[in-house]
């Protein structure tokens, strides 16, 4: 497990981002994308007293980091474990009509990827499951193990920017002939 809140994401350009950012230190702000809470350390750090911020994240871990990191910012903070898509939802249910600014940190942490069991490292065995939180539909299992050639290949081209993604797709429905492909190392 994490051994401690801060060590969970530095983030990169981080006092850069904030300056940018808030406008208003005593307005609301979201950080969508919440993580282990290193840019949101950063923004309620600057905010004034009445500054309020709010965090979402799909992933359980995260939230539960970020909680405990942000903690000492008590109801000036506020989090929900969620997709960022359905933030429009939590803002209404919070009463907030107006955001004087929002961070979206876009892509999968280190963490995620160092950690075996989420899936997404080739380089570590771990179950083939690649959701960036527990609410996705599908695991990476059911997807390489049930969708069709061509919607592997267009996945590999479309999303992965892959230039040999037929060939791919071709021996991902070759292998799982023979056996369901269950492992991380197993689909490498």
């Amino acid at each position: 497990m994490l051994a401690k809140a801060p060590e969970y994401h530095v983030p990169v350009l981080g006092p850069e981002v904030v300056q940018h950012l808030i406008s208003d230190p005593n307005g609301i702000y979201v950080d969508a994308t919440l993580g282990g809470g290193g840019h949101a350390e950063l923004i309620l750090e600057q905010l004034g007293s009445e500054g309020r911020l709010i965090g979402v994240d799909r992933d359980p871990v995260a939230i539960s980091v970020a909680s405990q990191r942000l903690a000492r910012f008590g109801s000036r903070f506020d989090h929900r474990q969620i997709p960022f898509w359905q933030l429009p939802d939590v803002l209404g249910s919070l009463g907030v009509e107006r955001l004087k600014g929002a961070l979206f940190d876009l892509g999968v942490s280190s963490r995620q990827i160092d950690d075996p069991e989420r899936g997404f490292s080739y380089r570590q065995n771990g179950p083939l499951d690649m959701r960036m939180g527990p609410d996705a539909a599908r695991t990476a299992e059911q997807v390489v193990n049930e969708y069709s050639n061509s919607d592997l290949a267009k996945i590999f081209r479309e999303y992965g920017d892959e230039r040999a993604a037929s060939r791919i797709a071709k021996s991902i429905c070759r292998e799982r002939e023979t056996e369901w492909i269950r492992s991380t190392t197993q689909l490498a």
